[in-house]
């Protein structure tokens, strides 16, 4: 069996707290977006799970999939081995929730494999022993996302259901540690007061196609702050005349919205000519 794992982009990204734990707390909005690595899964007779790739680094034990499928076969008490291949195109380290989607996509194979009636609730609770952004995943499209990303809430109605959003991707082909960038978050202590923005005020922003209200990250001063380049990137982008720019996740990919395919093509090629040593993608919501 084979599937798509989507990328995703963070359109809202808020701090709210940080635990006793040391886990910050956020309020985000995710949106999927069609570019994906393929997960190609099969049963083997020997009790052992084979994680391999296109892309060395992530091969073995340490890979979320990895944890996952180990994970599953505890639980369900499976006996089967499994033989995990990852065709990898999201990028590392980008912000874009790559490893996350790729667990999530994983589970939902393993349960249909198995043919398991698992209801979702059970399967996100499975999901958050793995990885913060992997319960997102189970749901995809655009939601939002709270706590430690554990509680997520579809939105159901969007303008850009029918008329996808386009996205203009830059990945400066530098790996970012999300742990370090909250770190840096921590020490700088970020002021944000200008930006009281609530769960009411975000769906009315998108409800009204307001993306340049909505798009805000809490973490692109610590990333900037690790990686100049990436602020670099933001400005050369707005210079080039894109309106809506920000940073996914904890970086470091920085991307445009778009509403027309066309506008965003016409500013990839601008984009592309400006920019180098980076990799540029084109996506789409989904």
């Amino acid at each position: 069996m084979q599937k798509l794992a989507p990328a995703k982009v963070n359109l809202f990204l808020k701090v709210i707290s940080k635990n006793a734990e040391g886990y910050h707390k956020i309020l985000s909005v995710f949106q999927t977006i069609s570019l994906y690595d393929k997960i190609k899964v099969s049963l083997i007779p020997e009790d052992k799970i084979i994680v391999s790739s296109n892309l060395k680094v992530i091969e073995g034990e340490k890979n979320l999939c990895y944890k996952v499928a180990e994970l599953f076969k505890k639980k369900y008490k499976i006996k089967n081995g499994l033989k995990i291949y990852i065709e990898k195109n999201i990028p590392l380290g980008s912000g874009l929730g790559g490893a996350s989607s790729d667990a999530a996509c994983l589970l939902e194979m393993l349960v249909k494999i198995f043919n398991l009636n698992v209801e979702k609730d059970k399967l996100v609770k499975l999901c958050s022993q793995i990885g913060k952004d992997v319960p997102y995943f189970l749901y995809k499209g655009l939601c939002l996302v709270e706590g430690m990303g554990e509680k997520v809430t579809n939105i159901s109605s969007y303008p850009w259901k029918k008329n996808p959003l386009w996205f203009i991707l830059v990945y400066p082909n530098k790996v970012l540690s999300t742990k370090r960038v909250y770190y840096m978050y921590d020490r700088i202590r970020v002021r944000e007061e200008e930006i009281r923005v609530t769960k009411k005020k975000i769906l009315d922003f998108i409800k009204q196609k307001d993306i340049k209200s909505l798009l805000y990250n809490s973490l692109e001063v610590p990333a900037f702050e690790i990686a100049p380049i990436l602020k670099k990137i933001k400005n050369l982008m707005f210079k080039l005349g894109v309106k809506n720019v920000s940073m996914s996740g904890s970086g470091s990919t920085i991307f445009g919205v778009f509403f027309k395919k066309n506008e965003a093509l016409e500013f990839k090629d601008k984009i592309e000519k400006a920019i180098k040593n980076c990799s540029i993608f084109l996506a789409k919501s989904v």
